[in-house]
């Protein structure tokens, strides 16, 4: 017998169609009814032939489902709440991160411990002239470093900015600059900037600020404003060489409350007049040689005059050496006396020029520039003497020479004096004389 499956009507076993309800009948053995509805009570009703299941597996399964139902309501509830808490919790730490006050209180923390990273964490300028890394942020820490109180003005201010909710003119500003993500305000620490008017006396005068070259300048005396820089202590030093010695002037500039500041660096030097009782003695500036006799120093610089710088002179007699005192140069007037005394004397080498040579005030003959030399004075000469008799010729006249032992040994004498405008011309004597010479040497 095959139950329909819609009314539970038996038919025949061979019926396609409920006798019933005119369904199609599936066909489903008993068999299979009793195992998956082991649990199911069917009641017969014998008069209208219909048969009634009661299925309690299908009750449990709907009871079941049911109850997975609410379950997975509950998860989903719950979750939504966490993320709802998650995103609020967020938000909070987010906006608490990225407060002003947050802002404020790191900045600060990064002056006192002087943490470069918080600095530039925070601070903020639109001048795109100024950059903010380590080298630009140290002269600020110096600057606190000498001056602790300024730490409390910066405070105070800043402090004052959060509590009245307005932008100061001092030191630093307070700012609100875009935002974080699109959400959050962005805060950030806006710096006073500063400049220096810079006026240098000299001539092609290198400046160094803080250890950085600045360039070289070659018009003096003409104003010229560098910058803009973060606050702090700001060294400029000015140097300028020259033949003799490097000219240096120096200033600090602490830049905080005035926006514009002024530097004045003087390295022109002076020019001073030096004598002394033996003008062709040498002239040492600092124990260094300066190619000069003092009697071409009347007008030498440019150097210092603030007893930075000594000077003496040198004299070289008979294989000795005679010194003057050395005198510190504090005055545009410098005397150089020197003693030629035996107690006062310091040997000195002679390589070149030997002792024959020191007759007649240096000259081998004196009257070479007014008589005709013959062959038997000249013939006993070394060569030395020799090459110091035919050059006497030309020195008489300020031949400028190029050779430094010449220089050397015509420079001891009274009577040589350079002639920077001296071509080289002789007389017929002094031509004859310098052939006849040079035919011994």
């Amino acid at each position: 017998m095959n139950f329909c499956n819609h009314c539970g009507t038996g038919n025949k076993a061979d019926a396609q169609f409920c006798s019933n309800c005119g369904n199609t009948i599936k066909t489903i053995l008993s068999e299979e009814i009793q195992i998956q509805h082991s649990t199911n009570e069917m009641v017969m009703n014998e008069e209208t032939n219909t048969l009634t299941i009661s299925s309690t597996s299908n009750q449990t399964r709907n009871s079941k489902n049911s109850g997975q139902n609410k379950e997975k309501k509950l998860i989903f509830y719950f979750l939504f709440i966490v993320l709802i808490g998650i995103f609020i919790g967020g938000y909070v730490l987010a906006e608490s991160k990225f407060s002003k006050e947050k802002v404020v209180a790191e900045f600060l923390e990064g002056l006192s411990m002087k943490n470069s990273l918080l600095i530039k964490k925070h601070l903020y300028s639109n001048d795109l002239r100024i950059k903010i890394n380590d080298n630009t942020i140290e002269p600020l820490f110096q600057l606190l470093d000498k001056n602790p109180s300024y730490f409390d003005q910066i405070k105070a201010n800043l402090e004052e900015q959060l509590e009245f909710n307005q932008n100061s003119s001092d030191y630093f500003q307070l700012q609100q600059q875009g935002k974080h993500f699109y959400i959050f305000d962005r805060y950030v620490i806006k710096p006073n900037l500063y400049y220096i008017n810079l006026r240098l006396q000299g001539k092609d005068i290198e400046v160094v600020l803080n250890g950085d070259k600045l360039g070289n300048f070659q018009e003096p005396n003409k104003p010229t404003e560098i910058g803009p820089f973060l606050p702090g202590i700001y060294k400029l030093i000015a140097t300028q060489e020259t033949k003799y010695i490097t000219l240096t002037d120096e200033v600090e500039l602490l830049l905080y409350k005035d926006i514009y500041n002024d530097a004045s660096l003087n390295v022109s030097g002076n020019y001073v007049h030096i004598e002394s009782n033996k003008p062709t003695a040498k002239l040492y500036v600092n124990g260094k040689d300066t190619g000069l006799l003092v009697k071409e120093a009347t007008n030498f610089g440019p150097i210092p005059i603030d007893g930075s710088i000594s000077l003496y002179a040198s004299i070289v007699k008979e294989g000795n050496e005679f010194k003057s005192d050395k005198e510190v140069i504090d005055d545009d007037y410098v005397y150089l006396p020197i003693d030629i005394d035996e107690k006062n004397k310091e040997s000195v080498p002679v390589t070149i020029i030997t002792r024959e040579v020191y007759v007649n005030d240096g000259f081998i003959f004196p009257d070479s520039h007014i008589r005709l030399l013959i062959s038997s004075e000249v013939a006993g000469l070394s060569k030395e003497s020799l090459r110091i008799a035919r050059n006497e010729i030309y020195a008489r006249n300020g031949y400028v020479f190029k050779s430094q032992d010449l220089r050397d040994y015509f420079y001891q004498t009274d009577w040589y004096f350079e002639d920077y405008s001296y071509s080289g011309d002789l007389t017929e004597i002094e031509k004859y004389n310098v052939e006849l010479i040079k035919s011994f040497e």
